[in-house]
């Protein structure tokens, strides 16, 4: 859905299946996100992210996510690293499938078993309050050489990781984060924009 397209809650409804109230409940959750901005008289759009706004996003997550880094390299066990692994191997797999949802999942996943494994819930809950715009932001990050630069980052910093060097997981989370922001400031002055995939909804109600 680019910037800009208005989102009916009717149509949306019947595209997916649902009664209209969970779609309504998805629009306000993604507004107080800042995804969709709302205009009196005139209804719900898919906000574009301004320069300054995807600046800020990347420089909070770059703080949360070297300091999740940094604690992740002596207090992740031996079980959460096999899982971040794991998450690098389908990442791989997505990449070689050129599966790109499959590899948003699996990006996601990664960066969120680090955040889990630093052992620190604040930070942990303060990333995944990001988490929705962090995801439309990677979704802006999916061209086939990013995501190649991606999966090397990736198995660079779960080596780091493995290898207890806080100083090299550091470096590699910072290259990481400031090679995504770069992209996706490019991305926008250039004006190609996939935007972001539709958000899961709950087929109940």
């Amino acid at each position: 859905l680019p910037p800009g397209t208005r989102l009916k809650d009717g149509e949306l409804a019947e595209d997916l299946g649902v009664s209209n109230t969970p779609v309504r409940e998805a629009i306000r959750q993604l507004e107080k996100d800042g995804l969709v901005e709302t205009t009196p008289y005139r209804g719900n759009f898919v906000k574009k992210m301004s320069p300054e706004e995807v600046c800020e996003i990347y420089d909070v997550r770059m703080v949360l996510e070297t300091l999740a880094a940094r604690l992740a390299v002596n207090r992740a066990t031996t079980e959460q690293l096999k899982r971040i692994q794991t998450k690098v191997e389908e990442y791989e797999r997505a990449f070689e499938n050129d599966d790109i949802s499959l590899g948003l999942e699996a990006d996601f996943a990664f960066h969120d078993l680090i955040a889990h494994a630093s052992g620190n819930r604040t930070l942990l809950e303060m990333l995944r309050g990001l988490a929705t715009r962090i995801h439309a932001l990677r979704q802006m990050d999916k061209g086939k050489t990013r995501r190649r630069e991606s999966l090397k980052d990736h198995k660079t910093i779960y080596q780091a990781l493995k290898e207890r060097d806080a100083r090299k997981a550091e470096e590699a989370i910072t290259q990481h984060i400031s090679k995504g922001k770069e992209h996706v400031l490019t991305t926008l002055a250039e004006g190609r924009i996939s935007s972001f995939e539709r958000p899961s909804i709950s087929r109940t109600g």
